[in-house]
């Protein structure tokens, strides 16, 4: 959940409004790139050593948060307002 959180910051103030507006705050939270490199070798380490139930049921909280970000890049890139990639 941290790994989701750090990204959803990250992603909030790469905005073109916070860029302009508030760019002390996007220096500072893209500065989290290397504590979201560390949090991914750890989600990715302890796959490794940790042996995984053969059904896993996924986190509702999650997965709502992740359909709601997909929609919001998508009905964005649609009106324009975010910047292609």
């Amino acid at each position: 959940m941290l790994l989701v959180i750090t990204i959803c910051i990250m992603y909030i103030f790469a905005t073109d409004t916070a860029r302009t507006h508030i760019f002390s705050a996007f220096w500072t939270t893209h500065q989290l790139l290397y504590a979201l490199y560390v949090i991914i070798l750890l989600h990715g380490s302890v796959r490794l050593v940790q042996v995984t139930p053969l059904r896993l049921r996924p986190n509702p909280i999650t997965t709502a948060l992740a359909i709601l970000l997909i929609t919001i890049g998508v009905v964005g890139k649609a009106r324009g307002t975010v910047a292609p990639s």
